[in-house]
């Protein structure tokens, strides 16, 4: 019903365990499902290669200081799929619940002319899940994100699973994908063509293992880590996220806030909350080129202090009218 399309890091320290208990967890599903794992890093062959349900396919395009490209990640994964749906997975993902049963639930509404995300919980996990009580142990892993989030009150951010129908995507920008901005450029494009974009967090639990960052090899981003800059603040040092900037466009304005659809436990529903029509009274002028370009000069024209207008963003985003 579904294929996987992912790529991975090298399997080494620490990235052996956390892509082997991603994996594990999408397993669970195969079959029906199949896992494409486009590009052969150090070690993925010999960690993984022999697992059934994966095809390793060794040839990706990639950015000059050795980034998957998105466009090809997709292109690639998607011309030796056998299943109609696409689930686009991070490598470092473990699947909680059920996706099978919930995305039947969608498709029953919408067929395959939909986008599917969820937000993921970070989470540090430190060792390989057994596969003695593994359904117990990754539930406790579950509550125990939960909690931590519910104590700290802070909602989970960040998107890193996308399931969408097989061609929807027909030209798509070559991302440099872990450096920011492609998810972003997913969700919009969607909202560009008028699909559904669905946010499944209420009923999909997904965790992010958390991880350092040695593995980019941009040196301007490798300086900045040995110098005590943290994750994602030396990222946007890079050329690779520097150039994903420039591509996506008004797209950097777009993210899971944006989605239309929420699925529950009780099915799914157009959202109609104050917050989301809010946010869309900023972003729907940006889906547009023609109305965008115009929403552009009449702010300059009612707004032409720099200041003014960059004070005004700065209050958008700290309110999350804008993310």
């Amino acid at each position: 019903m579904i294929t996987f399309i992912t790529t991975f890091k090298p399997f080494k320290p620490p990235f052996d365990i956390i892509q082997l208990n991603a994996l594990k967890s999408w397993l669970r599903f195969c079959p029906p499902c199949e896992i494409m794992v486009i590009g052969a890093e150090e070690g993925v062959e010999e960690a993984i290669g022999h697992l059934p349900h994966i095809k390793v396919l060794p040839q990706i395009r990639r950015t000059a200081s050795g980034a998957p490209l998105l466009d090809d990640l997709i292109k690639t994964g998607e011309s030796v799929a056998n299943h109609d749906l696409i689930c686009l997975i991070n490598g470092d993902i473990i699947i909680v619940d059920d996706i099978l049963k919930l995305v039947k639930q969608v498709k029953k509404v919408f067929q395959n002319n939909f986008l599917l995300t969820c937000r993921r919980y970070d989470i540090w996990i430190n060792e390989l899940i057994n596969d003695n009580n593994w359904y117990e142990k990754v539930e406790l892993l579950k509550e125990q994100a939960l909690t931590a989030y519910s104590k700290s009150k802070k909602r989970p951010k960040g998107t890193d699973l996308f399931v969408f129908g097989k061609g929807l995507f027909n030209e798509i920008p070559p991302f440099a994908v872990g450096r920011l901005v492609w998810s972003r450029w997913l969700i919009y494009k969607a909202l560009e063509m008028g699909k559904p974009v669905i946010d499944a967090t209420e009923s999909l639990t997904v965790l992010h293992q958390q991880h350092s960052f040695e593995h980019i090899k941009e040196p301007i981003v490798s300086n900045a880590l040995s110098k005590g800059k943290v994750g994602y603040d030396a990222i946007v040092l890079g050329q690779d996220y520097k150039r994903n900037l420039s591509l996506g466009g008004v797209a950097v304005y777009f993210s899971e806030e944006d989605c239309n659809y929420i699925l529950t436990k009780q099915g799914v529903y157009r959202r109609t909350d104050i917050k989301f029509l809010l946010r869309k009274l900023f972003t729907k002028p940006l889906l547009n080129p023609y109305s965008y370009r115009y929403a552009v000069t009449l702010i300059k024209v009612l707004m032409p202090a720099k200041n003014m207008r960059g004070s005004i963003k700065r209050a958008l985003f700290n309110i999350h009218i804008l993310y």
